[in-house]
């Protein structure tokens, strides 16, 4: 039977095909196009899908390995990209981000970074949303002889530290002039450089420092009394004295009730304590010296009537916590804080179903970015009418 099987079978010439074989290999290479593009899909779902590798990861490694980004080695950027990733796409950090940032600290007519400090201070203020212009104002107003005067290597490290806390770099000139001139409060110049920053890290009100200053002149105080009193003046006054910043039992208070709680230590216990923002009409989260940025006279009326901002960080365990939640995670909570990345809004991380839920939804909405980590985005609150 196999043998009249086999010599049934029709002569094929050496070298062909069968012809079931051909048709099947011709619809094959009419459906690999299909078949690529359905790959690609599953590689992007794999990314946009909880535990899946964040969309964003190749485009983050591209950067840190380009020469005109990190310029890393392949398998250094390709760590780094692994590690951060995840913790980029959640605060809302984008490769545009990065490459102003990078372009402003490397620049040699900005802070003129080495290679080293590059990669060492790039992610850190992205992870505090620092802006390059105003880390570039900041430079500017220390590193200048009309501003600080301070050694470039100085000017580098508290412009970054100064930019993280989102302050005023307009009031670095006018406050160093009270400090140094001679005819105000006369301090050497590295004591002034050292106060100025703290006061601008304070908030301070640069015309109600220089109003103390001239006023306590002639009336036989200590060049250190009148510092101590010039410095309460300003930053009680700074911005209306609407600013409230969290003490150690993560509550608000303002500047006056720091100084009355804490009358020999209140400007390191006012300096350690994060900021109040509050959230406003575009759904996003401000401090109040933002909110006097963007909306000009009008600030503190709009700052008044916007509700206090739920603020959240990643922690040094990679989970995302509110600020009471932070607290409540360590007891030393304000430095940890002040190191902890920086999520922009209440929003990020959350995925569809806890997007679009109570209470989530009343002030987030889905999104779809293409990556679960960063589609629930901040929904704009209802307009507040102001008489």
């Amino acid at each position: 039977l196999r043998s009249r099987q086999c010599r049934s079978r029709s002569p094929r010439r050496r070298g062909t095909a069968p012809p079931k074989r051909e048709a099947m290999a011709r619809g094959f290479t009419a459906m690999r196009p299909a078949l690529v593009a359905l790959a690609l899909a599953a590689v992007r779902q794999a990314g946009a899908a909880p535990g899946g590798p964040p969309v964003k990861q190749a485009d983050f490694e591209a950067f840190f390995y380009s020469s005109s980004g990190l310029d890393m080695t392949r398998n250094e950027a390709r760590a780094l990209a692994a590690r951060e990733a995840r913790n980029l796409t959640v605060c809302r950090v984008t490769v545009h981000a990065l490459q102003d940032l990078r372009d402003a600290m490397y620049s040699s007519s900005s802070l003129d970074m080495l290679k080293s400090e590059l990669r060492e201070a790039l992610l850190p203020a992205a992870y505090h949303q620092v802006g390059a212009d105003q880390l570039k104002l900041f430079f500017s107003a220390l590193y200048s002889s009309s501003g600080a005067d301070m050694f470039k290597a100085d000017a580098k490290t508290h412009a970054l530290t100064l930019a993280k806390r989102h302050v005023d770099p307009g009031a670095v000139q006018s406050l160093f002039r009270s400090l140094y001139r001679s005819d105000a409060l006369d301090l050497q110049k590295s004591q002034a450089q050292h106060e100025v920053v703290r006061l601008v890290a304070a908030g301070a009100d640069a015309q109600a420092f220089s109003q103390s200053v001239e006023a306590s002149r002639g009336r036989g105080m200590s060049k250190e009394t009148r510092l101590r009193r010039a410095t309460a003046d300003a930053v009680v006054a700074g911005l209306q004295g609407l600013v409230r910043r969290y003490a150690r039992d993560g509550l608000p208070y303002t500047a006056r009730e720091f100084l009355k709680e804490y009358p020999e230590t209140w400007l390191d216990e006012w300096l350690a304590a994060p900021e109040e923002k509050r959230t406003a009409r575009d759904g996003n989260d401000y401090s109040a010296g933002e909110y006097q940025r963007y909306f000009g006279r009008a600030w503190a009326a709009e700052w008044g009537a916007s509700p206090e901002a739920v603020q959240r960080r990643i922690a040094a365990d990679g989970k995302v916590y509110t600020l009471d939640e932070f607290r409540a995670w360590s007891r030393a909570w304000q430095p940890e804080w002040a190191k902890a990345r920086e999520v922009p809004d209440a929003c990020a991380f959350l995925n569809r179903a806890a997007c679009t839920s109570r209470p989530a939804a009343d002030r987030c909405q889905w999104t779809w970015s293409g990556d679960w980590l960063d589609s629930c985005v901040p929904k704009p609150r209802a307009a507040t009418l102001l008489v």
